[in-house]
């Protein structure tokens, strides 16, 4: 009689530790979908949210922006991106690629002090992205080396 009920409680048991991990997986899976995709209709989710744009824009969404040094610079000085004050990538053949978020600032730095003249172009940019607008020239605030604020729709 005992055997008999601990084997259904081993099967009830195993029965919800099957359930419980896929849900879990089914949720991880679900989670990376939302972050990838970067579009959720609104409509979906205004029954959820009393917000509107809370549902139209998922948490974690980014953009790239794609930058190119215009005019020569000088090769023995690497020009540096930062993205809100952290070193995030140099630019390569006079272009870089940088992935950003909504208000990161956009600054670039370099060895030594050749940023009075420098101007850059946005060569592209991803559609999320309201600011800068692809093919902006933009010259460096020769006391920061800022360029800009992203600001995405």
């Amino acid at each position: 009689m005992l055997t008999k009920l601990h084997h259904r409680v081993y099967t009830i048991e195993k029965f919800f530790l099957i359930l419980a991990v896929l849900s879990i997986g089914l949720l991880f899976v679900f989670q990376l979908l939302h972050i990838l995709d970067g579009n959720i209709n609104s409509t979906t989710f205004k029954s959820l949210f009393a917000r509107e744009d809370y549902g139209a824009k998922p948490i974690f969404s980014a953009g790239k922006i794609t930058l190119s040094v215009l005019g020569d610079k000088n090769e023995d000085a690497p020009l540096f991106v930062l993205v809100n004050g952290e070193a995030y990538g140099k630019f390569i053949n006079n272009q870089t690629e940088i992935i950003v978020r909504n208000h990161d600032v956009i600054s670039i730095e370099s060895t030594t002090n050749s940023l009075d003249s420098l101007q850059l172009k946005v060569i592209s940019t991803t559609k999320n992205i309201s600011f800068p607008q692809s093919n902006s020239k933009f010259s460096l605030d020769r006391s920061t080396g800022q360029l800009f604020t992203v600001e995405f729709y």
